[in-house]
């Protein structure tokens, strides 16, 4: 990612705060794939980080808050809304994942927000489609997906083509 970034934008500060979020990306990624979970004290400093920041990217204050609350509040939505209709069973996505689509809204702003979120969510969608007609042939695969990976894989696939 670095490479990429880099040799596309050269080093200056938009290109070393999407270095670093990609970082966070990978990490967070990486580990809920790995164990189901998203530490959110990490998104939560990243979020702040993000935004002390934005002034010096081409993003801007206003455009990173807005997208940081947008992204927060739809999926805080979807979080709620699964609750309701799920209430035996464990949540589809859980509140790290309103994190992480806060934190993705906070690096990319408002403007690019809903490409960032939809690459992720379509990834998700694709694995979920195989999964299902897989199982529905008699495979025993997951019953789950780890859907944090798949919108930090989204978020990471927009930085590195359509970002700016």
């Amino acid at each position: 990612m670095a490479v990429l970034l880099f040799s596309r934008d050269g080093i200056n500060a938009q290109t070393l705060t999407l270095f670093a979020a990609s970082l966070v990306l990978i990490d967070t990624g990486a580990i809920d794939f790995k164990i189901r979970m998203i530490d959110t004290m990490v998104l939560v400093v990243a979020m702040l980080v993000a935004l002390l920041l934005a002034p010096v990217t081409q993003i801007g204050w206003l455009q990173s808050a807005l997208g940081l609350v947008v992204a927060g509040m739809l999926f805080l939505f979807l979080f709620v809304l699964a609750k309701i209709l799920f209430p035996g069973v464990k949540a589809p996505f859980g509140l790290g994942d309103v994190y992480l689509a806060a934190f993705i809204g906070a690096v990319v702003g408002f403007e690019d927000l809903a490409p960032a979120l939809l690459y992720g969510i379509v990834m998700a969608g694709l694995v979920s489609l195989v999964l299902i007609v897989l199982r529905s042939i008699g495979w025993k695969v997951p019953t789950y997906i780890a859907y944090g990976t798949y919108l930090c894989l989204g978020a990471l696939l927009f930085i590195g083509t359509s970002y700016p």
